[in-house]
């Protein structure tokens, strides 16, 4: 059979992709070397988006700020409904008509108007392929990084913490938002949590301002921070150190990498096809083509956000494509959110990185009360980015109840290149963080900085 769309990779981006082909009536096939789901549902994974919805409904309910979260027993809930998320996909899958099959597949000699895909006892013949091969944790280029991971003191971000009891100590590499959940998430278990890395990643997608109120929270739970500093090897309970004032060996029980994640694209030829690559990721363009003619990418595979809210749009703007309807994937309108900490969310530039990419920017700034004040003693915010030149609404990052809605409505104004005042009528002040943000959108309506100055 030849099919219209061959799906390499059954995680975030791939099961979305297929999805949306079979809606549009391609003939669709799946190709997983493991388990449909991806990293989310594969067994003995951390659950780490219901873990921090866990934590925050903990974190609330709790009268007493010491009471420690129960890890162990909360993944083991978690897991159990990823379980059943994981079933309902199959099925969802098998009532839209999607072949799918187990197999770690490699590409062989394309036809004229085919390629073909080869696993064990396995031929397919596709007119399309989109790749959504994912990502792994990378491993920390140490001296010592092979017995650290055998022995279990050195961990990334996609193994399981949880073989034996909790570590009284840990070492997060990183700074970016993983990094901070992770930490959230295991002093809150009552581990002590230390977290390293050479400058603060997260002001790139969250602004200086949401950052430092983040790293306040974090201390106020007792998590250290070491930064600039730089991990130079990992031994049996201690790690050594770079540090401004030279080399340090600091003792903890686990040390756990998660700055950055690998593209999965390695052993399934795409030399073969003369795929083109960079860095291990598939090069893609806007509307998710890759080098060849009728091949995609979508996910962590093209090494862009490594975020599931990219990856399904990727897919479907990869399908669109395929169907014939132009799309776009506007990676300046990806959003993040993030959990554990509050209500913090953000997308687009941020002042910094704007500067550094030669834009003149206006900002405003509004506070927003935050409701739970045992977790908060200061107030959230709403600040908003704007090009100086176009008028364009370019960034958004707030902190608050409310924070993660707003930010939806947001990131389509900065798709979209709205200005404040047509940003304004889109809108609607159905909480606390929506009216603020009308009310700031209103303040970049003013070169003097009023906030009623225009209608």
């Amino acid at each position: 059979m030849l099919y219209d769309l061959a799906v390499v990779g059954g995680g975030a981006a791939g099961c979305k992709a297929a999805e949306a082909a079979a809606s549009a009536g391609l003939s669709t096939i799946i190709l997983e070397k493991a388990q449909l789901g991806g990293n989310t549902f594969r067994a003995g994974s951390t659950p780490m988006g219901l873990l921090l919805r866990e934590l925050t409904l903990f974190q609330a309910r709790a009268l007493d700020k010491a009471t420690v979260f129960p890890l162990a027993e909360m993944t083991s809930r978690v897991q159990k409904q990823l379980e059943v998320q994981r079933r309902r996909q199959q099925q969802t899958l098998a009532e839209l008509g999607v072949e799918a099959q187990t197999a770690a597949i490699s590409f062989g000699t394309p036809t004229a108007d085919s390629f073909t895909l080869l696993g064990q006892e396995l031929r397919v013949q596709a007119k399309n392929v989109l790749l959504a091969t994912g990502s792994l944790p990378a491993i920390a280029h140490l001296p010592s990084a092979m017995n650290a991971i055998e022995y279990g003191t050195l961990l990334t971000s996609g193994q399981p913490l949880l073989q034996g009891n909790l570590p009284e100590s840990i070492l997060i590499v990183g700074s970016n938002m993983p990094s901070l959940q992770w930490a959230a998430i295991l002093s809150a278990s009552g581990c002590k949590v230390t977290l390293l890395d050479s400058r603060f990643s997260c002001y790139d997608t969250f602004g200086k301002e949401t950052s430092t109120r983040m790293i306040a929270h974090l201390r106020d739970m007792g998590v250290r921070f070491l930064v600039p500093a730089k991990l130079a090897d990992v031994g049996f309970g201690y790690a050594v150190l770079e540090m401004p004032d030279g080399t340090v060996r600091f003792g903890c029980e686990r040390v756990l990498f998660c700055r950055y994640r690998l593209p999965v694209t390695r052993g399934m030829g795409l030399a073969t096809i003369g795929l083109r690559r960079m860095e291990g990721a598939v090069i893609t363009d806007d509307r998710c083509r890759a080098s060849l003619p009728s091949v995609y990418a979508a996910g962590d595979c093209n090494g862009k956000t490594y975020t599931v809210q990219a990856a399904y749009r990727e897919a479907e703007t990869a399908v669109a494509n395929i169907c014939g309807i132009p799309a776009v994937m506007r990676y300046n309108a990806v959003p993040y959110f993030m959990e554990a900490l509050g209500e913090v969310a953000s997308v687009g530039m941020t002042t910094d990185v704007a500067a550094k990419n030669g834009i003149k920017t206006k900002t405003a700034s509004l506070p927003l009360p935050y409701a739970d004040a045992r977790r908060y003693e200061d107030e959230g915010h709403v600040t908003l980015v704007q090009d100086d030149k176009t008028g364009a609404l370019i960034g958004a990052h707030l902190m608050g109840d409310g924070a993660c809605h707003a930010v939806r409505l947001l990131t389509t104004a900065i798709e979209a290149a709205m200005d404040p005042l047509t940003a304004r009528r889109y809108i609607t002040p159905d909480n606390l963080a929506t009216e603020t943000v009308r009310s700031v959108l209103l303040m970049l309506t003013k070169e003097e900085g009023g906030l009623y100055a225009a209608n």
